[in-house]
């Protein structure tokens, strides 16, 4: 039990938290007097003979309560990227909360959430939003002071939780070796836990599972280790989610409420930018063979577009992408690496459109760079993220003054205006 920190004895620096009358050295500097006493010297100023905390008090400050063992559950990494990478954040927060277990708030830069990733949650999202769900959460900084200050060092368990057919050799995590720095007193179980489960667009009842053998404890229950003697449940599991597709059918069509920044920002560029088409772009899902035909897909919606009477007033396109407008070198995404010629053709067809004689000569193309200077900056933190402008179009994607053509892959949709929710 002394792993958990139930039965802590109180040391000397714990007396004041515990309401214990402290012990004081009663000293005599001379006679009495009957007037104040006399400062002639300050002690001098010692550092705490202890820098950890007895784990009761670690635990109470991190998980908020004392009648049961602090156990987390923290976002390692997620496979996929904002939009879809915000419902797994879901599925993992309902997880946590079937499992008694405080949600470490995933950090997130490039559109990909992760431990180690640069930017705290909350300048993305709100956290009441995920809150909803019943799950209790802690700051990643909270975490971090936890694993620093608490007597007895947590465990913690990796496990990779992924698709059956995604099951191939294990390869070490380059985001453990940085929570491994970040963290250095954590006691990692040295095997890795896989957890792969049926994961598919018509079966989302995988999570129960999960929560059924978590809750058990991974070593004892996965035949991975059958040969392993039983371990206590570690207090920390620290997932790499490898799921493409939702496992907890609560969250699905669910999505977190961006951060009043975010939603300020996008507000404030949509002023700058007039009536305008929003066309949030992501390249990386598309077979590059269909990218210039994609191109000409949306020159076709907007020249459609500019017949009708209720898309009259609009006269910009705003282009989100993550395609690097601004540095063919810089990459907005984590995970598109391959931009080729086929990738530049495609955006050299839409911007030639709007050129004179093109045929959308009529509207004005513009990007996050073209609005940027027009309205007062956010954090520096955010406006060096450059995932940080594919989120931008998802939080005023619509609006009365607003046109949003959806993201484009072989198909093209039709333009839709609707009233500003």
């Amino acid at each position: 039990m002394e792993e958990l920190g139930m039965y802590d004895e109180p040391e000397w620096f714990d007396a004041e938290w515990m309401h214990q009358p402290a012990h004081a050295n009663q000293q005599s500097f001379g006679r009495p007097t009957s007037g104040p006493l006399l400062v002639t010297a300050l002690p001098e100023t010692k550092s705490p003979k202890h820098k950890y905390v007895p784990n009761a008090l670690a635990d109470w400050r991190l998980c908020g309560r004392n009648d049961r063992p602090c156990q987390v559950t923290l976002v390692g990494t997620i496979g996929e990227q904002e939009s879809k990478a915000q419902s797994h954040v879901q599925q993992i927060a309902v997880i946590a909360r079937d499992l008694n277990r405080t949600l470490i708030l995933p950090n997130m830069h490039k559109s990909r959430f992760g431990t180690c990733s640069h930017n705290r949650f909350d300048m993305y999202y709100d956290v009441a939003s995920l809150q909803t769900l019943g799950v209790r959460v802690a700051t990643y900084e909270a975490f971090l002071e936890w694993a620093a200050t608490r007597r007895t060092p947590p465990q913690a368990q990796v496990v990779e939780i992924m698709a059956w057919e995604q099951q191939t050799a294990y390869q070490s995590l380059a985001w453990q070796r940085c929570l491994a720095k970040a963290a250095p007193r954590l006691k990692w179980l040295k095997t890795t836990a896989r957890l792969p489960v049926h994961n598919s667009k018509r079966f989302i009842s995988s999570g129960r599972s999960i929560v059924k053998i978590l809750s058990n404890g991974l070593p004892k229950t996965l035949p991975s280790y059958p040969n392993m003697h039983d371990l206590d449940i570690p207090q920390i599991y620290a997932l790499d989610w490898k799921l493409r597709h939702p496992v907890v059918s609560e969250v699905v069509g669910r999505y977190l409420t961006y951060s009043n920044k975010i939603i300020r920002r996008a507000d404030n560029l949509l002023d700058a930018a007039g009536p305008v088409a929003v066309v949030h772009w992501r390249m990386e899902s598309v077979p590059a063979s269909g990218l210039v035909g994609c191109s000409k897909g949306l020159i076709n919606t907007f020249e459609w577009m500019s017949q009708q009477a209720e898309f009259k007033d609009i006269r910009s396109v705003y282009l989100a992408t993550d395609y690097p407008l601004e540095n063919v070198s810089t990459r907005h995404s984590g995970t598109f690496r391959d931009v080729g010629e086929q990738h530049h053709a495609a955006i050299d067809v839409f911007r030639r459109a709007f050129q004179p004689g093109g045929p959308l000569e009529a509207y004005k193309l513009v990007s996050y760079l073209d609005l940027a200077d027009l309205v007062p900056r956010v954090e520096t933190a955010l406006e060096d993220d450059l995932g940080y402008l594919e989120v931008l179009p998802n939080v005023r994607g619509t609006g009365e003054r607003t046109c949003y053509v959806d993201r484009i892959f072989n198909k093209y949709l039709p333009a839709r205006s609707q009233g500003r929710s």
